[in-house]
């Protein structure tokens, strides 16, 4: 999950994930033949996107209910109340972010 969060904040970065589509190629074999084909990026991050999107959108809302049963509480009792670990504290900082009209890597950009 905290992969997931990195990578999917990285490809969201200002244009980066336009300059990944322009920038790295991968190739696919199949094994049983002796022909590499070039693949598309996009197959992949596009799916991921969705998935990740899809995945976020759940978890705003949880935290979107507990911000109005609890709205003068810190990012760790968000964080716990949610199951997310130490370890997962910038997916909450992020999502909170974005509650708040802000961007996802809001606090990157300061």
């Amino acid at each position: 999950m905290v992969k997931s969060d990195l990578i999917y904040r990285i490809l969201i970065y200002r244009n980066n994930l336009d300059k990944f589509h322009k920038i790295i190629s991968i190739y696919k074999w199949e094994g049983d033949d002796d022909q590499i084909d070039k693949v598309n990026l996009s197959e992949y991050t596009g799916e991921f996107l969705i998935y990740k999107t899809q995945f976020d959108i759940q978890e705003l809302k949880k935290l979107a209910q507990l911000k109005l049963e609890y709205p003068q509480k810190d990012t760790k009792f968000y964080r716990e109340e949610m199951g997310y670990t130490t370890r997962q504290l910038r997916i909450i900082q992020g999502y909170l972010s974005e509650l708040n009209g802000e961007g996802r890597n809001s606090y990157y950009d300061e």
